[in-house]
């Protein structure tokens, strides 16, 4: 069973863009603190990457900021691809099924209309059923 649930800080604005067939991808960097190891009292922080596709994509790029607190519910994905220098690379990220807004409103959110605009899962395929081209086309070599 491949799940993941994370809780962290938005370290980067999310970055959102459309694939050839119009799907909205956006990704983003979380970082998550990871409790102190041995005999060290100082906490460490993970920085992991966060895809997501579909109607959770433009509600991320439209709410979330960095700083802001979030729960991300998703799977781990790992993959390889040649970068722009022709060097064989490797990227585990994690895809979003999905995103919760946590804290307060000022932290890290921008304004919200009203209504809120619910985000079902059922708003979004999966990222198997998008055909989706490789993701160094749609972000570049970063």
């Amino acid at each position: 069973m491949n799940i993941c649930v994370l809780i962290g800080r938005v370290g980067t604005e999310p970055d959102m863009r459309y694939t050839s067939n119009g799907t909205p991808v956006t990704r983003l960097r979380l970082a998550v603190s990871a409790p102190p190891r041995g005999n060290s009292k100082e906490r460490q922080t993970d920085w992991l990457t966060v895809i997501c596709y579909g109607r959770q994509a433009e509600v991320v790029a439209q709410y979330v900021e960095k700083g802001r607190l979030v729960a991300v519910v998703g799977r781990v994905s790992s993959r390889q691809f040649e970068g722009r220098d022709g060097q064989r690379r490797e990227a585990v990220e994690i895809i979003a099924q999905r995103v919760e807004f946590l804290g307060g409103r000022g932290e890290g959110a921008r304004p919200r209309p009203t209504p809120e605009v619910p985000v079902e899962e059922e708003d979004f395929p999966p990222p198997e059923e998008l055909e989706l081209p490789p993701d160094e086309e749609i972000f570049g070599d970063l």
